[in-house]
């Protein structure tokens, strides 16, 4: 994750009526300028309203209760997790989760890691018609998180930044998802040092600005490896992806042996931010959602 500062935005909605109490407003797409980069966290400044303009997001359904999950369809969750702790949320958490969630020096960070992680918990039990505490997850080797049951198909990837975070679920195919808050770094110096130099170049001439093409190149990259189970355990510079595309396949990678294996695609979450998703090539589609499932009252 590229950084994780960004100043609060308080939420008013009314809470709901569910058992499983985050409030659904709380995860909708907040109007706002999100991996790990080796610089100094406190070294940078976080983009505001002045953020070069990505593309119109439009108005997502909001993800329903009880989702059978296709073969042909990606599945895309968007979560706002600015919202204040909620104690109901944590409660859906394993301990090992919430051990996790108390290792954060700052209260924002605790509270965004939870809502996220409960967010993740409300749309795989969704998927799986389960309660958001009873979904069973297992990290593989790797780090890659994955469902600890046996009999299912179901693939998913989660990533947060800022007060966004992505959830991508697809059935029978490896899925990544990244999400970057954009700041103002020394993008093109980082550029340098982690990417091609094909990559270099089309960054430097993004009708995009360089800066915006630096991210999409980034959260590209991030998708693909975590798709493939690896994270940044694998040199950036081993593979290579066309940041101004909105989808497609990787130029090239010494990671596989066919690049056409994985198709990737940007995905538009709004100003101020970056977001692609890779998944196993096939025929799918793309489906949008926003917010957690909302269970009816019992």
């Amino acid at each position: 994750m590229i950084g994780r500062a960004c100043a609060r935005r308080p939420v008013t909605s009314p809470r709901p009526r569910s058992r499983f109490a985050l409030p659904p407003d709380a995860f909708e797409i907040q109007y706002r300028p999100g991996s790990t980069l080796p610089h100094d966290r406190h070294a940078v400044v976080p983009l505001r309203r002045n953020t070069p303009h990505v593309s119109p997001n439009p108005p997502r359904p909001r993800f329903p209760p009880r989702l059978d999950v296709e073969a042909t369809r990606v599945e895309v969750v968007e979560l706002g997790i600015d919202a204040p702790a909620d104690p109901e949320a944590e409660a859906t958490l394993a301990p090992e989760e919430r051990e996790r969630a108390r290792r954060f020096l700052f209260e924002r960070d605790r509270s965004r890691f939870t809502a996220a992680r409960a967010g993740l918990r409300a749309v795989l039990g969704a998927c799986l018609g389960l309660e958001p505490a009873s979904v069973p997850l297992r990290v593989r080797l790797g780090g890659k998180p994955e469902l600890d049951v046996a009999d299912t198909a179901l693939r998913f990837n989660l990533s947060h930044s800022g007060e966004r975070a992505l959830v991508a679920v697809a059935l029978g195919r490896d899925v990544g998802v990244d999400v970057e808050l954009l700041r103002d770094i020394d993008h093109l110096s980082m550029a340098q040092r982690f990417f091609t130099r094909g990559e270099q170049a089309a960054i430097a001439a993004s009708a995009r600005g360089p800066l915006l093409g630096f991210y999409r190149c980034w959260v590209a990259k991030e998708s693909y490896l975590k798709a493939r189970g690896e994270g940044l355990a694998s040199p950036l510079d081993a593979f290579e992806v066309d940041p101004d595309a909105p989808a497609g396949c990787l130029r090239w990678s010494a990671l596989d042996e066919d690049p056409r294996r994985w198709r990737l695609e940007q995905l538009d979450v709004g100003d101020g931010y970056a977001a692609a998703v890779t998944c196993e090539e096939g025929n799918w589609t793309l489906r949008r959602w926003r917010g957690i499932p909302v269970r009816p009252p019992r």
